[in-house]
């Protein structure tokens, strides 16, 4: 309703159902087009906290129940005023710096217009305007992004179902002739050049006197997005979007076309993570109106710009090759070559200043790679590579050569038990029991006619192979259009050398690969459930090479308890009066669960003891089923157990371990194979996993000790040492899984839920310091902890005060927050710890620059 209505003014109470008004604040000030909205937030807490995050994420008044109607009036008049005051302001400069804006030189004035630069940004004007929500077919989503010539939107083109990109001339240019040319002249270009790695126009239209053109839209991003996110890229991926730009381009010289403006910025990916090259708002040409390009003449963005396009606007496609060279640069460096702090001093370093010397990165940038760059950034245009062939042809020779170093290793098993470790009839309980015991193998699963094999790897499933023609990757490829049919290859061939062959030649991506065959996966197991007759055999084995495509087994489970297994497999145990309680890995396995938000509700029900089935269905109002399959999922995942009234008193009263999960070989009908003499089937000893319980001994008394067994007091004193150092030990290997989950947490950029699992490490083990770093990493990504995240870096020096890094990484902060006297310091002790740390030696020679 906000996003069709657009209203004025909004007062939202902090306490709503569903979401609080402080997260929908939040989301309306994150949506550009909607944080003109003037919000004020009620609430009947006068909590410090609340209200300065309230105001830190764009509320305009926190105001404390009960208040009276006229105070709010009176309020509400005032913003009033202040708005119409600023829309009557008049313009105002863009904020935009000045080395990234485009440079914007006048040649030609109109006689009413006053000489000097003239900036074409966003004025206030602009920031207020109600822009339609429909053009022609196309009803306006939200806002992307705006530049020197108008906005760009995501929209929704009804009549196709689908979505499109509209850029919109901005109303301050609508009246312009020459301007309302070289917008049409914009669309005219895109609609000459027919290349997959230009974006395609769709159609050019004019609404109320507003002009604006739909195209292709590409959810991606752009190419600048993916190196904020990243910081860098490597070299492999950096090739494939040099040579993915380099032949659009080329398609775009043979039409007689400049880009002139080629930054990371008008990179966009589309929905296969393509490149497709927009913005040719500043191109230029043979066959352009001389008239238009008389006018006025946008010159491009200093930071990318050749040296010839800043002198002169006589320029050819060598500027749109120096500018594919800096943005090369930027990609695998993450920095630009030359720094300033003003558009006219970046011109002058690109047209004089030498070119940074090689640097490798630990090896990682080859000499062959930044020769390339050489080449396409010299000076004099005659220097540079003369025609795009080339180019091309450089830039694939060199991935051809990394990818001929570089294969893709596909996961194998080495030394395989020639016989079965396990047998089972139910691949719920085999999967259950393979992740209790986090081991390594081949799992084998056969109906009839139907094979399938899984490769596991400490309680996931990163490979498979199947006897289906509807499982196979290539099929599914094909049917996707991600492969073409006369490519396919040949049955004999194996995954590894089809991969590798199609991935040379350029047939298919790895993303489109890695896509697939996950998904392709995973229904392979699902189907396993519904089969009715099952018969599985695990093989112990090493698996060699890392996966590409991975499934959890613990999410696996987790969904198949939802729905897919017989509801009769559950046992008769599950009875309403039945005490629900925690294992020592119930907080490991829970938050490597994909748990959705009912059950996460659910699952914090179980913090509370006592607390039975019974009562779960009352708290959460969740059915008897659902709760009876949440539950039976956590206890095959060894998270919970089930007791009676008279187990749970005697848990309480013995001071013991928790006893280990009913999980185990003998849970389900297995048959040991390496012992066929022995009735019993033999329990094969859990591999060391910090998700099982370790039980513990009976305490060791030494012969030559002089003391009897009958002396109760030294018996119980040395099992409480037993005991102890058994439980800090499991500790251990507790907070090292978590930190592990942690870090691929980082990884992901999930900020909050690493401190969520740091905090859970330095429970089980508070005397390791990279806990501590770990979280004040993720704090500092975030403007709001500032404090918290100094507290953590302490805290890891004062548990570990010898470690350089710590110090470097907190001087990195303290840059961040402008504090180069606190960074200053903090190099200076790494540098005691450490005399030679690069690191430490590179942030000081940058401190010293800046001071």
């Amino acid at each position: 309703m906000i996003q069709t209505e657009k209203p004025l003014f909004m007062i939202l109470d902090l306490l709503m159902p569903e979401m609080s008004g402080e997260e929908l604040c939040r989301i309306i000030k994150e949506n550009p087009l909607l944080r003109d909205i003037i919000i004020f937030v009620l609430s009947a807490s006068d909590d410090l906290e609340t209200k300065v995050s309230c105001l830190e994420i764009g509320a305009n008044e926190f105001l404390v129940k009960p208040i009276h109607p006229r105070e709010i009036s009176v309020r509400i008049k005032r913003f009033m005023r202040m708005i119409d005051e600023f829309r009557n302001a008049p313009p105002v400069l863009s904020t935009v710096p000045a080395v990234d804006r485009p440079i914007f030189v006048p040649t030609t004035l109109d006689k009413d217009k006053s000489h000097g630069t003239i900036d074409v940004g966003l004025t206030s004007q602009d920031s207020f305007a109600r822009i339609k929500a429909k053009y022609g077919i196309y009803k306006i989503e939200t806002l992307i992004g705006s530049g020197g010539m108008g906005y760009v939107f995501k929209a929704f083109d009804e009549p196709l179902d689908r979505f499109v990109a509209i850029k919109i001339l901005s109303k301050r240019l609508s009246g312009s002739a020459q301007f309302i040319e070289r917008f049409r002249r914009e669309a005219k270009i895109l609609a000459s050049i027919d290349h997959p790695g230009i974006a395609h126009i769709f159609s050019f239209g004019e609404e109320e006197g507003e002009c604006y053109f739909a195209m292709q839209w590409c959810p991606g991003g752009s190419l600048a997005d993916l190196i904020r996110k990243k910081g860098r890229i490597e070299l492999l991926p950096s090739l494939d979007i040099i040579l993915q730009c380099a032949q659009a381009l080329e398609a775009a010289s043979k039409k007689g076309i400049v880009h002139r403006d080629i930054k990371p910025n008008n990179l966009l990916f589309d929905e296969n993570q393509h490149i497709q090259i927009v913005d040719f708002g500043l191109a230029s040409g043979e066959q352009m109106s001389s008239r238009v390009t008389q006018v006025q003449e946008f010159l491009g963005t200093p930071s990318f710009m050749a040296p010839e396009q800043a002198q002169s606007s006589a320029v050819d496609h060598r500027a749109d090759v120096y500018a594919l060279g800096i943005t090369m640069y930027f990609m695998l460096y993450g920095t630009h070559p030359f720094e300033a702090s003003s558009a006219i001093e970046m011109v002058i370093k690109h047209a004089s200043e030498p070119f940074p010397p090689h640097n490798d990165l630990a090896g990682r940038i080859p000499k062959a790679a930044y020769e390339i760059i050489q080449k396409m950034t010299q000076k004099n245009p005659a220097d540079r590579y003369q025609d795009y062939k080339t180019l091309i042809d450089d830039v694939d020779w060199l991935r051809k050569q990394l990818l001929s170093m570089s294969q893709w290793k596909i996961p194998r098993a080495e030394k395989q038990s020639p016989t079965p470790v396990l047998k089972g009839a139910s691949l719920f309980e085999l999967l259950s029991v393979l992740f209790n015991q986090s081991v390594s193998g081949v799992l084998t699963v056969r109906w009839a006619q139907l094979h399938k094999k899984f490769f596991i790897r400490h309680r996931e499933i990163i490979l498979f192979q199947s006897s289906q023609p509807d499982e196979n990757i290539w099929s599914v490829l094909v049917q996707k259009h991600n492969l073409p049919k006369d490519q396919m290859p040949p049955p004999d061939e194996d995954l590894e050398t089809s991969l590798n062959r199609l991935l040379l030649e350029k047939t298919i991506t790895i993303e489109d690969f890695k896509t697939a065959y996950r998904k392709v996966m995973k229904a392979a197991l699902m189907q396993v459930f519904f089969w009715p007759v099952f018969e599985g055999e695990f093989y112990s084995a090493n698996i060699e090479h890392d996966a590409f495509a991975s499934m959890r087994i613990a999410d696996l489970l987790l969904e198949a308890a939802r729905s897919l297994i017989n509801p009769d497999q559950i046992p008769e145990r599950f009875q309403s009066d039945l005490y629900v309680a925690r294992t020592p890995q119930f907080d490991v396995i829970l938050t490597s669960l994909d748990i959705r938000p009912d059950e996460s509700f659910l699952a914090s029900r179980l913090d509370a003891e006592p607390i039975t089935l019974k009562t779960l269905q009352l708290l959460t109002g969740q059915t008897e089923e659902k709760i009876n399959r949440f539950v039976y999922a956590l206890m095959k995942l060894g998270a919970v157990q089930l007791r009676t009234a008279e187990e749970r008193r005697a848990s309480r009263r013995v001071d013991v371990a928790p006893a280990t999960p009913t999980i185990g070989y003998d849970s389900i009908p297995v048959k040991e194979i390496f012992s066929p003499k022995t009735e019993k089937p033999k329990v094969v000893e859990p591999v060391t996993s910090a998700s099982i319980t370790t039980p513990r001994p009976a305490p060791v008394v030494a012969k030559s000790d002089q003391r009897t067994l009958s002396d109760e007091s030294f018996v119980r004193m040395e099992q409480q040492k037993s005991e102890g150092k058994l439980e800090q030990e499991h500790n251990v290997k507790v907070a090292e899984q978590i930190y592990r989950l942690a870090q691929e947490k980082l990884a992901e950029l999930d900020y909050w839920k690493v401190t969520q699992l740091c905090r859970q490490a330095i429970k089980n083990n508070p005397s390791e310091s990279k806990y501590y770093h770990l979280m004040a990493l993720a704090y500092a990504s975030h403007p709001r902890f500032g404090k918290d995240a100094e507290q953590c870096f302490y805290k890891a020096i004062e548990v570990d005060p010898w470690n350089p890094d710590y110090h470097v990484d907190l001087a990195k902060f303290y840059i961040q927050q402008g504090l180069p006297n606190r960074a200053l310091s903090q190099c200076e002790s790494a540098l005691k710890i450490s005399p030679q740390n690069a690191k430490a030696l590179a942030l000081l020679s940058e401190l010293s620059l800046q001071k």
